[in-house]
């Protein structure tokens, strides 16, 4: 995670682990969404 923040131009590694979980918690987010959106219209 040190050599993505320093490549990321980031000052400190936090903000790099900030930045990358908020993204993968919104991924997560639509992942599900999409798959409630199949499962009810699947059926």
């Amino acid at each position: 995670m040190k050599a993505v923040s320093d490549m990321m131009g980031h000052e400190g590694i936090l903000i790099t682990l900030k930045t990358y979980t908020d993204a993968s918690r919104e991924f997560k987010n639509r992942e599900i969404a999409v798959l409630k959106d199949y499962y009810e219209n699947a059926i």
